[in-house]
């Protein structure tokens, strides 16, 4: 007959300190943690184990350097004339505004709120919100929930598309009326650029 054998407990001791935040990283391919040493604006990082880059110094630079070039167009791509139509011997000029206005007041109400908010709304955000991440974190700042959002208002940023139906739609109006670009049109083609290039920079794991 055999005795029964006592089970011993394992005391298990719990870590009371956190890893400081500013000196470790994890990779977020191979799932590493290893410590990651201070870096200058033209430095990248790799992972010690699978060599994947898990910090490009010159994104963020460039990201930053995008975001305040939109700030700086913005007022001129919303409100100054696209394009000017001469319909019959009457100039007509559309900007951004205006057109999203007409769209309202034709009862496309719901039409007039999604193009507002994909190409003023979400823009707009999305350079705020690097802004303050940039001055956030000098600042000592919550930023957790601003990356949270940022992660989901990427796509939402649509500039291309509206630039996309405008040239369409000025190629079915040119065959009876004159197009020509004004002002706007050079600093919203310049946006939307500049937008391109900071969602493709950007990295929100990174940040």
């Amino acid at each position: 007959m055999w005795g029964r054998r006592k089970r011993r407990a394992m005391k298990i001791t719990a870590i009371h300190d956190a890893f400081p935040s500013g000196q470790y990283q994890r990779c977020p391919e191979c799932d590493v943690l290893f410590i990651l040493p201070p870096l200058s604006d033209n430095q990248d990082a790799c992972c010690p184990r699978c060599r994947a880059k898990v910090v490009r110094g010159r994104d963020w630079r460039m990201t930053r350097l995008t975001a305040t070039a939109m700030l700086l167009l913005m007022p001129f791509a919303f409100t100054e004339p696209l394009i000017s139509i001469r319909l019959l011997g009457t100039p007509i000029s559309a900007s951004l505004l205006q057109g999203i206005w007409q769209m309202a007041l034709q009862g496309n109400i719901i039409t007039a709120s999604m193009v507002a908010f994909c190409t003023i709304g979400a823009p707009a955000t999305l350079v705020f919100s690097l802004l303050y991440l940039y001055f956030g974190q000098r600042l000592g700042l919550n930023l957790r929930p601003v990356l949270l959002m940022l992660h989901r208002l990427k796509e939402w940023v649509m500039l291309d598309i509206y630039l996309v139906g405008m040239a369409v739609a000025s190629i079915k109006v040119k065959d009876y009326a004159d197009v020509t670009s004004g002002l706007g049109l050079t600093a919203y083609v310049i946006l939307t650029l500049l937008s391109l290039l900071t969602l493709i920079k950007l990295n929100t794991g990174q940040l």
